[in-house]
């Protein structure tokens, strides 16, 4: 109907009003004008923007929340003597639990803590007086602290970092004091750290963690003696002093949330 009435306006107009005519043809192409739809390049950069809006939000979503936040790390895994012991020695679990203080985006205090349950066996002595230690289980109780050094800022995010470790030995066999007996001994070792944390939210991620320690203080006494074919070995009865002396892997697998 409008197609009609508009074609019959406009003779009238132009009869009575030649301006009015040109008013109304304006008006009616305005009208007109704003039915077109928007320009392809002014969609095109709108989704541009929404796109990368898009990405910005899920990048933030996933970067860790490091700033001032707590982390707790369980972890779980394994560690592996040095030298002879390596082969002497069967590593069951192991297990940590850490603490994490940020003090700056890079940088942060850790206070670690862990198990170790291990089996060995042996040769104990020498010559007619030898005997097999086997399958004999002791324990480590590790408690220690670390410094962290962070080194990007991204959902990848390795470090490294240095401390002490305290290291106390459970079930240990050899001469003590009072005999030949089970005993316990403590030896604080150096700590040399790495590994790296994946964001999976930004509150939680997921990693990996080596460690190396070093025995450092109150190391065992482990006087050595020649063995029959000339290997030197600790003296009979201090064999697992030794091992407290050998230098230790530890590999874990962690876990951190942040609070």
């Amino acid at each position: 109907m409008r197609k009609i009435v508009f074609p019959l306006s406009v003779i009238l107009l132009s009869v009575v009003c030649p301006t009015s005519l040109k008013a109304a043809v304006t008006e009616e192409l305005s009208v007109v004008e704003s039915a077109v739809p928007t320009e392809p390049a002014a969609v095109a950069t709108a989704s541009e923007s929404n796109a990368d809006a898009y990405i910005q939000t899920s990048v933030a979503a996933v970067e860790p929340s490091t700033a001032k936040s707590v982390g707790i790390t369980p972890m779980f895994g394994g560690a592996i003597f040095g030298g002879d012991w390596k082969e002497n020695t069967r590593n069951q679990y192991g297990l940590g639990l850490a603490l994490e203080l940020p003090v700056s985006t890079y940088f942060a205090f850790e206070v670690e803590g862990g198990y170790n349950n291990y089996k060995i066996s042996y040769l104990q002595g020498s010559g007619e007086t030898a005997s097999v230690v086997y399958n004999r289980d002791f324990h480590i109780v590790l408690l220690g602290a670390n410094g962290k050094i962070y080194l990007t800022k991204t959902r990848l995010r390795p470090y490294i970092g240095a401390g002490v470790m305290g290291m106390l030995y459970h079930n240990m066999y050899g001469v003590t004091p009072s005999g030949i007996g089970t005993y316990s001994a403590f030896v604080a070792s150096a700590n040399l750290l790495f590994g790296a944390d994946m964001s999976i939210t930004e509150t939680v991620s997921i990693g990996a963690r080596g460690s190396y320690l070093i025995p450092a203080l109150n190391r065992p006494f482990s006087a050595s003696a020649t063995s029959a074919s000339g290997e030197v070995t600790a003296a009979p009865g201090l064999e697992e002093a030794s091992l407290m002396q050998s230098k230790l892997w530890r590999i874990m697998g962690t876990v951190t949330v942040r609070i």
